[in-house]
């Protein structure tokens, strides 16, 4: 069993996910994640993952409040589905869903967090607007 994900399938989907340490530091993060923030390699690893990046209310442009603290706080998986986009340090705007959860080793201890971005659809989007 895998902590986060059976690895060869998550290399070769295209969707972004980091891996931080229990501070909010890019530890580890997929081929994919530095094409969807459009900087380098060594801007992402081992930065806070709000240097590179912030996760926004869509609807307000208002920045949600720092979820790894509570997920490491708390043990619990943090979902922002609805409204929420992430904006990157090279200024691109995303409409997201973002899912952070804890991180364990084998003996349940926690190791870091895992944030994981799926972009929207042309039809997730509009059926949001609809609602």
């Amino acid at each position: 069993m895998y902590p986060v994900a059976n690895p060869r399938r998550s290399w070769q989907r295209s969707i972004p996910f980091f891996i931080t340490d229990t501070r909010g530091k890019i530890i580890f993060y997929n081929p994919y994640a530095i094409r969807f923030l459009d900087l380098p390699e060594d801007h992402v690893l081992m930065h806070h993952w709000r240097e590179v990046m912030m996760i926004i209310n869509d609807q307000t442009n208002e920045e949600v409040e720092d979820p790894v603290p509570e997920v490491v706080k708390q043990m619990l998986v943090v979902t922002h589905e609805f409204n929420t986009a992430v904006v990157t340090k090279s200024g691109k705007g995303r409409k997201v869903s973002v899912i952070i959860r804890p991180v364990k080793d084998d003996q349940h201890d926690l190791i870091g967090v895992f944030i994981h971005i799926r972009e929207k659809t042309l039809d997730q989007i509009k059926m949001a607007k609809k609602v």
